[in-house]
C-alpha cells in the first residue's frame, strides 16, 4: 500500500476531473491510500470519487480578508498571491506535514509550484501535463519567468503527458526529454455506457451535433456558432447541442439571440452528459487546442461519429479519417467538415466504420502502467 497525493487547483465538472476520478478510484481499489488536495475552494463537483479517498481544500488566506473588494480579489484569482509565495509556504499552507510516497502535481500553476516545497524528501514527484504547451501558457502561472518554469519542471522525477502530441510539444517548449512519458487518458467504456442509459431530457428532432465543453475562448464555441449560422444561411437543417458552462456563456447567448440560431440549445453544466451524447448523431470538437480531447474518446465509446479540429489526441483517435474527420484548425475548416458530415452517404460511411472501433485506453491497462511509473525503477511505456 502506497500513500499517493494528487494536488489540483479545483474540482470542476470536466475532462481532467473525470480522469482523476478514474485514476484515483482504481488506485484506491488496489489498496493505495489516496489524498486529493485542492488549492482553492472551487470544488463544485466532487461526485464519483470512492468513499475511501480523502478530499481536502483550502482557499488563499488573503481572500478571506478582501473577498468584498473586487479589484484585490481579481489579483488573487490571477495568481498574484501564489506568485509572491515561496514553494515551502504554499506546501505548508495547503498540504502541511502529511507523509506521502508519491506526490503528483495534477494541474499547472499553484499545484506545480507548491510541490517544489515538499517536506517528503524521499517521495516520487510527478508532474502531469494535460495540454498542448505550444498553444497555451497556463504552465507559466505562479512563476515569474520562463527560467523559473524550466527549473520547476526539472525538479520533478517524472513527467506524464496525456498524448504523444502533448509530449512532443512539452519537450519542444520545456526542453526536457529525460523521464517524460506519454500515458493516454483513461476512457472507462463500461461506466460511460452505463451512465448513458439514463433518460435524455431533450427530444431528438433531426440530425444533431453535440459538443461537451467548457464555455471559454480556447474551446472554439464561437466559431462553431459562426459555422452553424453559415450553414443555416445555406439552407442546411440540423441542431446543435452544447453541454457545459464557463466565462464565455453571456457572449455565446448573445450571439445565439442576435443571429436567431433557434437550432442551438445550451444545456448548461451536466454531471452526466452521456445521455445527451448518446442521443446525438455526431460529436464535434471546435477547439483551438487540447491536450488530449477526452470527450472525443467518450463519444467514440458510445459509437458516435467524430469530427474535430486538428488538436492533440484527435488524429490518434480518428487515424486516417477512419472514424470521422480531422479538419484544418480554422473557421472555414469547421464549416467545411460540418457541411461534409451532413451528407447522408458520408455520415453513413463513418457510422459503419464505428462498428470496428475498439478502445485501447482501458482503465486496468493504463493504471498498470501508472503503477510501474510511480513505483518502479523503469517504465517502458
Amino acid at each position: 500500500m502506497k500513500r499517493i497525493l494528487f494536488v489540483v487547483h479545483a474540482l470542476r465538472t470536466g475532462g481532467v476531473k473525470s480522469l482523476l476520478v478514474s485514476i484515483a478510484n482504481e488506485l484506491s481499489s488496489r489498496g493505495h491510500k489516496i489524498t486529493i488536495v485542492s488549492t482553492s475552494n472551487d470544488i463544485s463537483d466532487t461526485s464519483g470519487f470512492s468513499r475511501q479517498i480523502v478530499i481536502r481544500h483550502k482557499d488563499e488566506p488573503e481572500r478571506k480578508l478582501i473577498r468584498n473588494l473586487p479589484y484585490f480579489k481579481h489579483l488573487c484569482d490571477s495568481g498574484v498571491w501564489s506568485l509572491n509565495q515561496k514553494p515551502e509556504r504554499l506546501y505548508d499552507y495547503f498540504i502541511g506535514n502529511k507523509e506521502f510516497d508519491v506526490e503528483i502535481a495534477f494541474f499547472p500553476g499553484r499545484p506545480t509550484k507548491a510541490l517544489l516545497g515538499s517536506k517528503n524528501k524521499h517521495s516520487k514527484k510527478i508532474l502531469w501535463v494535460h495540454t498542448d504547451y505550444k498553444k497555451t501558457q497556463s504552465y507559466k502561472a505562479c512563476f515569474s519567468d520562463m527560467s523559473e518554469v524550466i527549473t520547476a519542471n526539472g525538479f520533478y522525477d517524472k513527467v506524464i503527458c496525456c498524448s504523444e502530441s502533448a509530449l512532443k510539444s512539452y519537450k519542444e517548449i520545456i526542453g526536457r526529454s529525460r523521464d517524460v512519458f506519454a500515458v493516454p487518458n483513461i476512457v472507462d467504456d463500461e461506466f460511460i455506457k452505463k451512465a448513458a442509459q439514463q433518460p435524455c431530457e431533450v427530444a431528438h428532432r433531426r440530425f444533431t451535433f453535440i459538443c461537451v465543453s467548457r464555455l471559454s475562448e480556447e474551446k472554439g464555441i464561437m466559431r462553431l456558432l459562426k459555422a452553424t449560422k453559415h450553414l443555416l444561411d445555406s439552407g442546411c437543417s440540423f441542431d446543435v447541442w452544447i453541454v457545459g458552462d464557463g466565462n464565455q456563456r453571456s457572449e455565446i447567448e448573445a450571439y445565439i439571440a442576435d443571429n436567431a440560431l433557434n437550432n442551438v440549445l445550451l444545456l448548461g453544466l451536466q454531471q452526466n452528459p452521456y445521455p445527451y451524447m448518446k442521443s446525438a448523431d455526431c460529436y464535434i470538437c471546435p477547439s483551438y487546442f487540447e491536450g488530449f480531447g477526452l470527450s472525443l474518446y467518450e463519444a467514440a465509446a458510445l459509437g458516435k461519429v467524430i469530427i474535430s479540429t486538428d488538436v492533440c489526441g484527435a488524429k490518434e483517435l480518428i487515424g486516417d479519417n477512419k472514424f470521422g474527420i480531422v479538419c484544418e484548425n480554422s473557421d472555414s475548416g469547421i464549416t467545411q467538415m460540418m457541411s461534409e458530415i451532413l451528407r447522408p452517404d458520408i455520415f453513413e460511411h463513418y457510422l459503419n466504420n464505428m462498428a470496428s472501433y475498439r478502445n485501447k485506453l482501458g482503465k486496468k491497462e493504463t493504471v498498470d502502467k501508472l503503477e510501474t511509473l510511480f513505483f518502479g525503477d523503469d517504465f517502458n511505456g
